[in-house]
């Protein structure tokens, strides 16, 4: 049996590209005893939109690709 071969595609992919991206973080702690703490973190991460133009022999066709994430995270913090 034979492996499957692929060609390649028929053009390029201009992936680079410079934006402008910002992170907001909050959070809080609330005191269990004078050792633990439990506590929550909220995180927001975004980017502005990025432009890549894939290219092929005949046309261009540029997309507009978006990035964010939001993040919560909740635990307990052990003071030594």
């Amino acid at each position: 049996m034979s492996p499957i071969r692929r060609s390649p595609p028929s053009g390029s992919l201009d992936d680079d590209d410079d934006v402008f991206g910002y992170q907001v973080t909050a959070g809080i702690a609330i005191k269990i005893n004078d050792r633990w703490d439990f506590r929550t973190d909220f995180r927001m991460l975004q980017a502005e939109d990025a432009s890549l133009v894939s290219s092929t022999a005949t046309a261009s066709t540029p997309s507009d690709v978006e990035y964010s994430t939001f993040d919560m995270t909740a635990g307990v913090r052990i003071k030594f």
